[in-house]
């Protein structure tokens, strides 16, 4: 998934009609790629983008709990903003 390029992860966003969806590296969450990633990166790169892949743009992965986790552990997780 890192190595796909920002186009498909482009038309996976807009072709399932989601804002963003994990990077996967095998089976675990390396981070997110989000259409502010990719919007930012055609500003950044403008027509260059053909061959730039998700790995190079992605978000950093978000905070990842068990399903047992307790709710007021979860609240306590501090979030960027």
């Amino acid at each position: 998934m890192q190595m796909e390029t920002i186009n498909s992860a482009r038309d996976k966003i807009k072709g399932y009609a989601i804002s963003q969806f994990p990077v996967l590296d095998e089976e675990k969450v390396v981070g997110m790629i989000t259409e502010r990633d990719i919007i930012e990166a055609c500003e950044k790169y403008g027509n260059n983008t053909k061959f730039l892949r998700v790995g190079e743009v992605m978000s950093s992965s978000p905070p990842m709990v068990r399903e047992n986790t307790n709710i007021s552990a979860i609240v306590a997780i501090p979030c960027d903003e």
